[in-house]
């Protein structure tokens, strides 16, 4: 019994890990995003052409951005990005997993910031064509 909660208490521990590992992560992107940029899928941008008016696209993207400082360069967001409150007066482009272009066109952003596994491809296709 004794060596199953052992075992229970090391897969709790490493999930934990996991987690923090991941988050680490995320604030390490997006501090070398607002560093360098990072365009849409498209790779490394130079800071300068970053532009200010930023989408977030996914809730712990947004986050961070609030978390660095950077909120006021927002000018729209997805619907799973709802922290900070005051995130919410910002225009809603839909959720995630399935934007439409026009919505996302709409905001006229300079920058896209998006979570993996944000689209759909379609979507993503025409942002690129559009030089977003």
């Amino acid at each position: 019994m004794a060596i199953v909660g052992e075992e229970l208490g090391l897969r709790a521990a490493g999930a934990v890990a996991a987690q923090m590992v991941a988050q680490i992560r995320r604030l390490a992107v997006a501090a070398m995003v607002f560093g360098f940029g990072l365009g849409f899928g498209m790779g490394p941008v130079a800071a300068q052409d970053s532009g200010q008016r930023v989408l977030s696209i996914g809730g712990s993207v947004t986050e961070i951005i609030h978390a660095l400082g950077a909120s006021d360069r927002l000018v729209a967001r997805d619907t799973t990005s709802s922290y900070p409150p005051e995130i919410t007066d910002l225009p809603d482009v839909g959720y995630m997993r399935a934007l439409s272009p026009e919505g996302v066109l709409s905001v006229n952003p300079d920058l896209i910031l998006a979570e993996e596994g944000s689209g759909p491809q379609e979507t993503i296709e025409v942002l690129r064509e559009a030089d977003v």
